[in-house]
């Protein structure tokens, strides 16, 4: 879906990114990107009418992941977004969360691995996220295979 507003300060992760709109119980729009200046922050930006302007949400405790957000994804349940990052210089991947009823952060920058030593196929660093229906966030990434 295509935004009719223009979205400033923010950019799209160049690897993968899956980052909305998601609308909320009380009908606003958000969007996941990451900031445009650093790239290593996380920002949600929220829309009470997304044909006029968004703003960041909660910018006070947006998560740094300390290097450039690689690849992002996010997944909606009810109104609470989880969100997994990776980044270039940063061997971790990382899970957030950002309530969409407080326009707060919740989780942020939780080491789901940290892959320092293990190498990406073919450089790749590409992260997904779904939630199971019992609320068990999986979070999925590109990386060497595991010896049996």
């Amino acid at each position: 879906m295509a935004l009719p507003t223009t979205l400033t300060g923010v950019a799209f992760p160049p690897e993968k990114s899956d980052h909305g709109p998601f609308i909320s119980s009380a009908g606003n729009v958000y969007i996941v990107l990451r900031d445009s200046v650093t790239t290593s922050n996380l920002v949600v930006h929220k829309a009470t009418d997304p044909t006029s302007s968004f703003s960041e949400a909660d910018a006070a405790d947006a998560p740094d992941v300390g290097a450039a957000i690689d690849s992002l994804s996010s997944f909606q349940v009810a109104d609470v977004i989880h969100i997994a990052t990776w980044a270039k210089a940063d061997p971790e991947v990382r899970y957030h969360t950002f309530n969409m009823a407080t326009d707060q952060w919740g989780t942020v920058n939780e080491t789901v691995e940290d892959l320092a030593n293990r190498p990406t196929i073919g450089g790749s660093k590409r992260v997904s996220i779904v939630v199971r229906s019992n609320g068990v966030p999986v979070i999925q990434y590109s990386g060497s295979f595991d010896a049996l």
